[in-house]
């Protein structure tokens, strides 16, 4: 290591760059070594870094614009939207993430329209900022705000940024319109359009199409479903993009937090289970708006209680020959029923089923040289 002088003559943002390379400072302890300059979330600015975050920036706005040529690749494509500013903010520190978060919805809102960039900033670049920082342990203040479980409280980030998205854009149409009714008309035409130009396209490809009047009845029924099944599917194309942003970010020896593990630390609160119940009542009990809102926050915690009960069956499997293929058999089934895993998130929430078997394995003697370990 150089001697303390020679590191003192670097330029800041060198200087905290090396510091990070040869010190990395422990959770909860950023700022402890004095010879190194840091900001909390180990951001460091160079002209690199933030032309990364810039470039970051308009990769994923290029990425989400596709969506305008209403093709199936395209939409199949826009959902790697968040991934770029999840990337920067997990390799390069929070507050590149969100320079990147800025720029992209800024890039679109001069083009192609001011309201694709507000779609944009609210329903991509916030909740991947938001679970991007809280994965990173919330750092604020020099401290990390959150120091356990930051898979479950990233989750739950997102889906309460995604859930009050919805909730108050869905407010202001019915303020504006009158009724739920009434609000819901013009996105069912914009929806039916969609569908029309895909399916046409599908038809002079020569393949198969539903006609427009198969269309507008599976649009009616879907319009009742939309307002729940928009934020907890991107709940979802979040999760998998945080995710994968991770798994770049550590091939590359970009990351720059010992990532968690998620199996036993996607732990939601209990209070979310209280919340969950309430939410499926006031969806059957409700009607209007408020059952509305009731059916958004079931749908959205619905798909973090999904990932929990995930979470605890990768945990009770772990260890065991045949994991691999219960677990295959298990997805299979989640595709085709769904709530099954739900139930057992909430189980787990009531129950604490991973903190059960740690503590039985804890208190488990220890094996016998030749025994295999008690499971």
């Amino acid at each position: 290591m150089r001697p303390k002088s020679v590191l003192r003559r670097r330029p800041m943002a060198v200087q905290a760059l090396f510091c990070l390379r040869a010190h990395p400072a422990p959770r909860g302890a950023r700022t402890s070594r004095p010879d190194c300059t840091t900001v909390p979330d180990k951001s460091v600015y160079t002209g690199s870094n933030i032309a990364l975050s810039i470039g970051a920036g308009l990769a994923s706005a290029v990425i989400f614009v596709v969506l305008t040529r209403f093709t199936t690749p395209a939409i199949l494509l826009a959902h790697l939207a968040p991934l770029p500013i999840m990337v920067v903010a997990l390799g390069l520190g929070v507050r590149h993430g969100a320079t990147a978060a800025i720029v992209g919805a800024v890039a679109l809102s001069i083009w192609p329209a001011p309201l694709f960039g507000l779609i944009f900033g609210l329903y991509i670049a916030l909740p991947a900022f938001v679970a991007s920082y809280v994965i990173s342990g919330a750092p604020w203040s020099r401290r990390d705000l959150v120091r356990s479980n930051s898979p479950g409280w990233a989750t739950l980030a997102a889906a309460i940024a995604l859930i009050a998205v919805t909730v108050a854009g869905l407010g202001v149409m019915v303020a504006r319109a009158g009724s739920l009714a009434e609000a819901v008309n013009p996105f069912q035409a914009i929806l039916f359009d969609t569908l029309e130009k895909m399916a046409t396209m599908e038809r002079e490809a020569g393949g198969a199409a539903p006609d427009s009047k198969q269309l507008q009845i599976a649009v009616t029924h879907s319009m009742q479903l939309i307002p729940g099944s928009l934020p907890s599917h991107l709940l979802i194309v979040h999760m998998l993009n945080l995710w994968l942003a991770a798994r770049l970010c550590k091939t590359s020896g970009m990351l720059t937090l010992p990532w968690p593990d998620i199996a036993t630390q996607l732990v939601l609160p209990r209070w979310t289970a209280v919340v969950l119940g309430l939410s499926l009542a006031g969806t059957l009990m409700l009607p209007g708006y408020p059952g509305a809102v009731a059916f958004i926050v079931f749908m959205t915690l619905g798909v973090a209680f999904a990932m929990q009960g995930l979470a605890v069956l990768q945990t009770l499997l772990r260890g065991h020959i045949t994991s691999g293929p219960i677990l295959t058999l298990i997805y299979f089934v989640l595709g085709v029923l769904g709530w099954p895993i739900v139930i057992l998130g909430v189980v787990e929430a009531v129950f604490l089923l991973r903190a059960r078997k740690a503590a039985a394995a804890a208190a488990a003697p220890p094996a016998k040289p030749g025994e295999p370990p008690v499971r």
